[in-house]
Formats: C-alpha cells, structure tokens, sequence
C-alpha cells in the first residue's frame, strides 16, 4: 500500500477507519433487518 508514498503510520490509521466503517455498516444493516 506504500505506492503513494504515504508513511506507515497515515496507512495503519487509515486501514483501521475503513474497518471501524465496516463494522458500524454491518452493524446498521442487522438493526435494519430486525426492524422490518
């Protein structure tokens, strides 16, 4: 992931945002199937 030069630390930051999103979505998707 180093292609656009960015520093180890920016990618690990990144790389845990994109998680915690996911997280939150699957999250908000099973809430979403319960209500119905």
């Amino acid at each position: 992931m180093n292609l656009l030069n960015i520093s180890p630390f920016a990618q690990y930051v990144v790389r845990g945002l994109i998680l915690l999103a996911a997280v939150i979505f699957d999250r908000y998707k099973q809430k979403a199937k319960r209500t119905v």
